[in-house]
């Protein structure tokens, strides 16, 4: 089978690629830039030698002007609204696997293949999503919104293994990434910090502003709300005191609202934009707010493309625009936006 790899020139997509070839499949390595530039220990440099040590083809291919139209500038004006999606959720079905399926087609590959920790059964009619193995280092809350088309082309060597069993396979190879550091953010380039992106794109969400109680009382002043998130607890700058969270962000007055965690307090999620896999069922599911975080026994009340996902406990936080996933066991069963949390 010829598949087409992505490899970013981290570990993971490398050994991947390593994995379908000892499974004896013709293998096509891709590598995106996504960002303009260069920067010491280039990833573009890193997957290119790792293909030549594999005596794959490789390819590298620009794709910076569909990564600011479909990631940045959408993430950007997000976090200038006061709400924080995550990139790698926006990233994966609009940028990087849209364009891996139109590149397997050109290249005559039969199916394409990424370094997440996730699995997908192709046994039945129609392709389930499933979480890696490894629940530390599971990445399918990252492709959840992956078209149905697009998930049956997917391959993922990765999924049933542990990130620790990669690296040491890795170092026997003799892979030159077999050490390297966990990276996040890295297709923001070098030094690209949030809230300069941000501020880049919308000046006005790195303009100072004031740092509020619920009662209105000032408490400090913050350099942006484009570095701020709710739920947030550390870098307030504030100080003293009894711990505080952010419960709400004004964009329009430029205020960061404070508060103790009881305020953060919720027992409904209501979602928008919201993908689902299957039909039903709606109940013994459980949820995923953000990425890491514990998976909640909830019921979930789907109405179009919203939805209300009632809790059997509370959770403390909930972020507008941040993905609340739900799962059927290890099964994806779709998921969406966050738009507000309720107590």
């Amino acid at each position: 089978m010829r598949i087409l790899a992505l490899m970013s020139g981290g570990l993971d997509s490398s050994m991947a690629a390593v994995r379908l070839l000892d499974r004896g499949d013709d293998v096509v390595g891709v590598t995106y830039r996504l960002v303009g530039g260069r920067s010491h220990d280039d990833p573009v440099d890193l997957a290119a030698g790792v293909a030549r040590h594999l005596g794959i083809e490789h390819h590298l291919v620009d794709l910076s002007a569909t990564f600011e139209e479909e990631v940045l500038a959408p993430l950007a004006a997000a976090y200038a609204a006061g709400v924080t999606p995550n990139p790698c959720v926006l990233c994966n079905p609009a940028v990087k696997l849209a364009a891996a399926v139109e590149l397997a087609r050109r290249m005559e590959c039969d199916r394409l293949a990424t370094g997440h920790y996730a699995r997908v059964d192709h046994s039945g009619p129609t392709p389930r999503l499933l979480r890696g193995l490894d629940r530390s280092k599971d990445q399918s809350y990252f492709l959840y919104r992956v078209p149905q088309s697009t998930l049956a082309q997917l391959e993922l060597p990765l999924g049933e293994s542990s990130k620790q069993e990669v690296r040491a396979e890795a170092q026997r190879r003799g892979l030159q990434v077999w050490n390297r550091p966990e990276s996040q953010d890295v297709c923001f380039g070098e030094a690209r910090e949030m809230v300069e992106l941000v501020a880049a794109r919308h000046p006005e969400a790195g303009e100072p502003g004031e740092i509020v109680d619920g009662s209105g009382r000032v408490l400090g002043v913050h350099p942006g709300i484009g570095g701020f998130t709710v739920g947030q607890r550390r870098g307030l700058g504030i100080g003293g005191g009894p711990a505080l969270y952010v419960i709400r962000i004004d964009p329009e007055e430029r205020r960061v609202v404070v508060g103790p965690r009881d305020s953060l307090a919720t027992r409904t999620l209501h979602l928008r934009e919201c993908i689902w896999r299957q039909e039903g069922p709606d109940r013994g599911l459980t949820v995923m707010p953000r990425y890491r975080s514990a998976p909640l026994p909830c019921m979930v009340q789907r109405e179009g493309s919203q939805a209300s996902v009632h809790l059997d406990e509370t959770l403390y936080g909930g972020a507008p625009g941040q993905s609340a996933v739900v799962y059927e066991g290890d099964t994806v069963v779709g998921g969406g936006f966050i738009a507000a949390g309720e107590g």
